[in-house]
């Protein structure tokens, strides 16, 4: 330690006899000149003044909440835990767990209502063979809930075969009517219970970007019953109060249902830009048979989507404009099970409405999306919504009747 501060001394002296001469030599020290303009180097000059810069304190008041959100309610506190995260080395080891062949992580959240969760995820990679991954999880939560998923996946390349079992039990699920004309708001709405079993075997090819062809095809099994969670009342209450006891097709016996899906997508978004602008066209067909009454209980789902996105800043902030469209053909007189049918907020047609909240034959919306990085892996999404659920075939659309949803949310 002494010989340290000894040789920062002798360096120090060094250094001040070095100006001192170089003083000495040059005479008094020159001030510091004043600061020039900006040398003019392309030969156009300033930039023009932007007309709009006097009116933009009117978008910043207006975004300022949802900025002040995101800014400190979100992104600095995680970047806070992150931070600390990496500091001790926590996500290093995280990082090098989740490459392993086999992984198993517990994750405990709220959810369904606020209430306590616990799911356990487990991922095998390469279980037999190099293409091939094995996916399951379960899990448990609320007063009455159960839901187990195994999926079994083989990636050659760009395509990718998979076989998915599906076990869920529910007691929460939300009945809001059918139709265009149904009042579903909170006072009005239900709850009913459903146990489901499903397989299904799927094909999927991503040939371009983002653009993929997919084929499904697969059996369920469905029952349903009372609910009565969260202080909404059972389904069949409503029903005898609301619509005269008349309780929505299929509720009643369950069914057993077959059904196909084949769907395009072409997108012209590259896969490795989560935020990108661009274009991104989807068409598909579904169609399904009541496996115990096939001659009389059959549907066709069919629909669209198109979006139009810009990063106009260059900075992944992209403004993007969707639109979709979906129907629900009843090819036979004994209708479609309710579930069957339309439901923007399960499909994230209507993101505001919650999954059940609408349901028809038909429905149609129009989003305006803006999503913004946060963090890393986080984007911020700012939305408004305008559409709604229709009789067949967009029956009983009426522009006055459309509903309006916005949001925020990451």
């Amino acid at each position: 330690m002494a010989r340290i501060i000894a040789l920062t001394i002798v360096v120090t002296s060094l250094v001040g006899a070095a100006r001192a001469s170089a003083q000495g030599e040059s005479g008094p020290e020159l001030e510091r000149p004043a600061p020039r303009a900006i040398p003019d180097y392309d030969g156009r000059g300033a930039p023009p003044e932007d007309p709009a810069e006097p009116w933009m304190w009117i978008p910043r008041i207006a975004t300022g909440p949802h900025y002040l959100v995101s800014e400190y309610l979100v992104r600095a506190p995680l970047g806070w835990l992150l931070t600390e995260l990496e500091a001790s080395g926590a996500i290093v080891a995280l990082e090098r767990y989740l490459q392993q062949d086999f992984v198993v992580l517990p994750v405990a959240y709220l959810d369904l209502g606020m209430r306590p969760s616990v799911r356990v995820f487990a991922t095998w990679r390469h279980a037999l063979h190099d293409a091939n991954q094995l996916d399951l999880s379960a899990g448990v939560g609320g007063t009455d809930t159960l839901d187990a998923r195994l999926v079994d996946t083989v990636t050659v390349g760009d395509v990718s075969v998979s076989g998915r079992l599906r076990a869920i039990r529910r007691d929460d699920y939300i009945y809001g009517g059918i139709g265009p004309g149904v009042d579903n708001t909170i006072a009005n709405r239900a709850r009913f219970s459903e146990s489901l079993l499903e397989t299904e075997a799927r094909l999927d090819w991503r040939f371009w970007r983002r653009s993929r062809l997919r084929l499904t095809a697969g059996y369920d099994s469905r029952s349903f019953g009372d609910g009565g969670e969260l202080g909404d009342p059972a389904l069949t209450a409503r029903q005898q109060q609301l619509e005269g006891g008349v309780l929505p097709e299929g509720f009643e016996e369950g069914y057993s249902a077959f059904r196909s899906r084949l769907e395009l997508v072409v997108d012209t978004r590259p896969a490795s830009r989560p935020l990108a602008g661009g274009v991104r066209v989807g068409l598909y067909a579904a169609p399904g048979f009541d496996v115990d009454h096939p001659s009389r209980r059959r549907w066709m789902a069919w629909g669209g989507h198109l979006m139009l996105a810009t990063d106009a800043l260059g900075a992944e902030r992209v403004l993007a404009l969707e639109g979709d469209t979906h129907l629900v053909e009843d090819l036979d007189s004994d209708g479609v099970p309710f579930t069957e049918l339309v439901d923007p907020g399960r499909d994230g047609v209507l993101p505001a409405y919650l999954p059940g909240q609408l349901r028809g034959r038909s429905a149609a919306a129009l989003t305006v999306r803006y999503r913004w990085p946060i963090w890393v892996f986080l984007d911020g999404s700012l939305f408004f919504s305008m559409g709604s659920v229709f009789d067949a075939r967009f029956d009983g659309f009426v522009v006055d009747d459309l509903r309006y949803s916005f949001g925020l949310g990451v």
